[in-house]
């Protein structure tokens, strides 16, 4: 029995190996890229340590390198890169702290602040129509991120409460983000071209809940837009 497992584990392995041989045998660079991304709005829900939505101020921003690697002759373009990206949300809150040894209601009130620091690996499909004049260029797919240090403070009971959260290494992925886009390039040069590209981004987890998450604090899913700044070199 453990012989036969065997013999068809190394039959699958062979096979995902040539797979991805044969794949990489049809994938070329086409394009370099080095693009920012300042965010421009933002829906929330719940942020900071109550469950009560409040306002929030907000600063994000994303920079990095791109890099598309073309399939054969076809239009589709694997897409991946290296990013930084930092965000930073504040806000005042006010509610009550309810305890549970000894019963009791506390009020709390303050300010609160959340930080993420990330690096961020794009993973994902683009599209580009081009024309002499202008390049359309749509893409789509996941942001992958390691924290480099994510924290929030606020206070409770009269003291500052802080925590921040980092990666432990590479396997530990503890940000993800999808996003999708449709913008315009206009070339400037041969093989150069700038990019203005709207995108939307929406939160699938959160820095600061994985690996640990300590209540009471809150960061729900969220949708965000920004708005990319990129200049693109086709290879």
């Amino acid at each position: 029995m453990s012989s036969s497992v065997n013999t068809q584990l190394y039959k699958t392995v062979f096979f995902l190996c040539l797979t991805l041989t044969s794949v990489r045998a049809q994938l070329r660079p086409s394009k370099i890229g080095f693009s920012f991304v300042p965010q421009i709005s933002q829906t929330y829900t719940k942020r900071g340590p109550t469950s009560n939505p409040m306002p929030t101020s907000t600063f994000a921003y994303r920079i990095g390198t791109d890099l598309e690697f073309k399939y054969r002759d076809s239009k589709i373009y694997l897409v991946t890169g290296l990013y930084y990206n930092n965000d930073l949300f504040k806000g005042r809150f006010e509610d009550t702290l309810i305890t549970v040894s000894p019963p009791s209601k506390e009020p709390i009130e303050g300010d609160f602040r959340q930080s993420y620091s990330l690096i961020e690996v794009p993973i994902g499909l683009a599209i580009n129509f081009e024309t002499k004049k202008i390049i359309i260029k749509g893409d789509a797919g996941m942001l992958v991120g390691w924290s480099l240090g994510s924290s929030e403070t606020f206070p409770v009971n009269n003291r500052i409460f802080k925590r921040t959260v980092r990666s432990k290494g590479l396997g530990d992925i503890n940000n993800l983000r999808s996003y999708i886009g449709v913008g315009i390039g206009i070339p400037v040069k041969d093989r150069l071209y700038v990019l203005l590209q709207p995108n939307i981004m929406f939160n699938l987890s959160d820095a600061l809940k994985r690996p640990v998450y300590a209540s009471p604090s809150h960061s729900d899913n969220e949708l965000f837009v920004n708005i990319r700044f990129g200049v693109f070199k086709t290879l």
